[in-house]
């Protein structure tokens, strides 16, 4: 996901404010846009068609956007379709139900209660605060990325994935960097492999810091799904013990990063799937040039560790 959990598609800009700017007192808040860190200075994050995202710790989703989709088949008989509202849409009536966030983040908690009556709402100020725990600073190689302020444990829960809310379908041809895939409906054990009827979070526009996490073949988070109260999340756990000081990542899976795929991973660690490639299509040519048969069947793929994040 990162931010997704990646910066593609985003330039960077420094403002250069005039005085009586409107636009340019706006781009100053610090609640509504995104700052990293560069140079001892602080720059706005502006996208290439020169939209400025917007922190947005919620989720967002358009009626209207769902008025034409299909009943979900993992929904039970009598649910409220189209959604009216983001409960309808992502209920909490899976697997997920034994894992509550609770109403506090930066922990490892989790609720048990079937019947709990944590919210959204307590949540979201839960996470505001994100700033005190992370910063965006410019990376080396992959553009901003996300660094802790101060040590976590493994199992503590980071924070949540949020944005707009979209059908799969209105984004099929989107070259969108920051989405976010989540099931929808029951997910239960006789749940039906695929396909199961999902949605995306879309944080290219609007969402919070998850957005900028970035990729790595030997992450220290994953995305997970969870649950507060009764409503879905894609929730940030850790899955080691985190120092201060250190950039977080996830693994983007197979499909963004993979043997067969054309984007170069640029995490640097030994076990990089860039490098396996790199192995491999030497590999691949020394055995052409040989006349030898070329097998890849026992090549060790990158482990997907976190839902796909599409571009």
């Amino acid at each position: 996901m990162g931010v997704p959990a990646t910066t593609v598609g985003i330039t960077k800009r420094r403002t250069s404010p005039r005085r009586g700017s409107l636009k340019i007192r706006r781009l100053r808040s610090r609640d509504r846009f995104f700052w990293y860190s560069a140079s001892d200075s602080d720059f706005c994050l502006i996208n290439s068609n020169n939209s400025v995202p917007e922190q947005v710790n919620d989720y967002t989703f358009a009626p209207s956007d769902f008025r034409h989709e299909l009943y979900p088949t993992t929904f039970p008989a009598g649910r409220v379709w189209p959604p009216r509202k983001v409960e309808d849409l992502v209920c909490a009536i899976g697997s997920e139900n034994t894992d509550c966030v609770g109403n506090t983040c930066y922990n490892g908690n989790i609720c048990e209660d079937l019947d709990c009556t944590h919210t959204l709402s307590d949540w979201k100020a839960a996470t505001s605060d994100w700033e005190k725990y992370f910063e965006l600073r410019m990376t080396e190689h992959r553009g901003v990325g996300v660094y802790t302020k101060r040590a976590f444990r493994q199992g503590t829960i980071l924070g949540w994935y949020t944005g707009e809310l979209k059908t799969v379908s209105s984004m099929e041809y989107s070259t969108n960097a920051y989405l976010m895939e989540i099931e929808i409906g029951e997910l239960g054990p006789d749940t039906p492999l695929e396909p199961i009827p999902s949605i995306f979070i879309d944080g290219e526009q609007r969402g919070n810091w998850t957005r900028f996490i970035n990729h790595s073949c030997a992450a220290d988070c994953v995305f997970r799904i969870m649950r507060v109260g009764n409503t879905r999340i894609m929730a940030v756990e850790a899955i080691r013990d985190i120092p201060r000081g250190k950039e977080l990542s996830v693994d983007y899976g197979q499909e963004y990063y993979g043997l067969t795929t054309k984007k170069i991973c640029a995490c640097g660690v030994p076990e990089c799937i860039s490098r396996k490639r790199a192995r491999l299509e030497k590999a691949m040519e020394k055995k052409k040039a040989k006349g030898k048969e070329v097998k890849i069947g026992n090549v060790k793929r990158c482990s997907r560790v976190a839902p796909t994040i599409l571009v």
